[in-house]
Order: structure tokens, then C-alpha cells, then sequence
């Protein structure tokens, strides 16, 4: 009996040993993210359409010295295959630039690197991003929209049209399209001149979607007299994108024969 159990614990020595001996004969490289000022660390928030600069360091575990033999880079559906034939450590950098139509934080940049040495032993280390968009700059342009009679102007870049009443009304109607909202400000000066940025368009857009009514039918404009108004309408079309209008003034004058002409000015963002 005492042959027997001292058989069995040599047996379990002996796999024991051949087990931890396993272990360090296929040993996995390593590979970590990049340290230096400048480059991205995972959980970080970068801009959209803005370069930015990211790496990784790997070496074969440092018990067997395997050489590495390939390191891939994944980044969304975009993969690379790079060889390192002869190397046991390595240390890769590179720069990318995230674009993506969105606003706010709209999604996740997904960097993997995968190294894979000469015995098919693998390592992976991931940098997982926020992408937050950019706010880019608006232009403030003139804008002058004419209707002339029952000939109006096309306003469907802005997602509005002019609608025709089958009554005689003493105020022009400017509707949304389908599709699209408007919202009225209407003592705007102040929050037109507030919007510079993209962002702030649509973050002054979302507020109105939380705080107000949709405007069905802008009705502001008096077709017997010119007048000053001060308006805003902000508007999303059917693509998505958001407008401010700033409506300064509306000029009526009966050109012979043509009917009521009805000149509005302003600016658009």
C-alpha cells in the first residue's frame, strides 16, 4: 500500500513538472499600448477629422526568446498584416485620422494589435477611443427669398417651401416640407448671433426639440407693409442637417401686374 500511494505521488510530481515544464516551453509574447507624450491611451476622447498618433510594444516572452513573426492592426473593418522575421521585440507606431458624420460623442474607435510568434503563441492589446466631433466654424451668408405673386422662391435647401392658401390671408405662410421641422425664435437676434459652431447649432436644435413646439407654419410676415422682424427659425431637413435663419426684414411692394412682391433679408447658418 505504501508502494502504491508513494507510486501515485510520483506520478503527480511527474505531471505536475511536465505541466509547468509546458508552460515554459509555449510562454506567450507581450505586447502593451505605446507610452510617450502625444500618443493616444486607451479610454481617451479624441476629435474626429483630427490626426492622431498611437503605438504598441511587444517582445517575445523574455524565458524562451521565440522570435515574433507577425504583427496585425485592426481598426473597424481595415486590417494589416506587418511580418517581423528575425525580431524579439518591436515597438510600432502610426497615425490615423477618425471621420464619421455625427455630432456629439457618436461612436467608438476601436484600435487591436495582435503579435504572433514563430510558435503561433499570441498576444493582443486593445485601444478603445470616444470620438467626439469637432466643432467646425459657421458662415454667416445674406440671404434674400422673393415671392412674387403665386411665384415663390424655392426655399427647400433650407427644408421649408412656400404654401399657397386657397383664402386671401394678410400674412405670408412659410411651412416645413415633409420631413423637416422648424422652430421659431422670435426675438432671435441675440440667439443667432450666440450659434458659431456646428455644435452649438445642434445643441441650440436639441434644446427647442425639449423645451418648445415644433412652428407648423411661419405666419409672421405682414403682406400690406414692409417691417422689420427679428426672427429666427431653426430648422432640420430631411437629410439631417440643421439650419439657423435670422429673418431681418420683409420689403412688400405691387409691382404693375405682378401682384404682391414680398422681398424677405436676413442671414443663414
Amino acid at each position: 500500500m505504501k508502494k502504491l500511494a508513494l507510486a501515485l505521488v510520483c506520478l503527480v510530481g511527474v505531471a505536475f513538472f511536465a505541466s509547468c515544464n509546458k508552460t515554459v516551453e509555449n510562454p506567450e509574447p507581450t505586447i502593451s499600448i505605446y507610452e510617450e507624450e502625444g500618443f493616444v491611451k486607451d479610454g481617451d476622447v479624441v476629435d474626429l477629422n483630427t490626426e492622431i498618433q498611437f503605438g504598441f510594444v511587444m517582445a517575445s516572452n523574455a524565458e524562451t526568446e521565440k522570435e515574433l513573426k507577425s504583427l496585425t492592426i485592426k481598426i473597424g473593418e481595415a486590417q494589416e498584416t506587418i511580418d517581423l522575421p528575425g525580431l524579439t521585440e518591436y515597438t510600432y507606431k502610426d497615425a490615423i485620422t477618425f471621420t464619421l458624420e455625427a455630432r456629439d460623442i457618436v461612436a467608438e474607435g476601436v484600435i487591436e494589435a495582435t503579435v504572433i510568434d514563430e510558435d503561433g503563441e499570441t498576444a493582443t492589446a486593445t485601444i478603445t477611443l470616444s470620438l467626439n466631433e469637432a466643432a467646425q466654424p459657421l458662415t454667416s451668408t445674406p440671404i434674400e427669398w422673393v415671392k412674387t405673386g403665386h411665384n415663390a422662391q424655392d426655399l427647400s435647401a433650407y427644408g421649408l417651401f412656400w404654401k399657397e392658401l386657397n383664402f386671401k390671408s394678410p400674412f405670408t405662410h412659410i411651412v416645413p416640407a415633409d420631413n423637416c421641422t422648424m422652430y421659431l425664435v422670435e426675438d432671435g437676434a441675440a440667439a443667432y448671433e450666440s450659434i458659431k459652431t456646428d455644435v452649438d447649432l445642434a445643441s441650440y436644435y436639441n434644446n427647442l426639440v425639449e423645451t418648445s413646439r415644433p412652428c407648423d407654419d411661419y405666419d409672421k410676415i405682414d403682406c400690406n407693409q414692409s417691417g422689420t422682424y427679428k426672427n429666427m427659425l431653426i430648422t432640420k431637413d430631411a437629410a439631417g442637417n440643421f439650419h439657423a435663419i435670422f429673418i431681418d426684414r420683409a420689403e412688400i411692394t405691387t409691382p404693375s401686374g405682378l401682384g404682391t412682391r414680398i422681398t424677405i433679408t436676413g442671414e443663414a447658418k
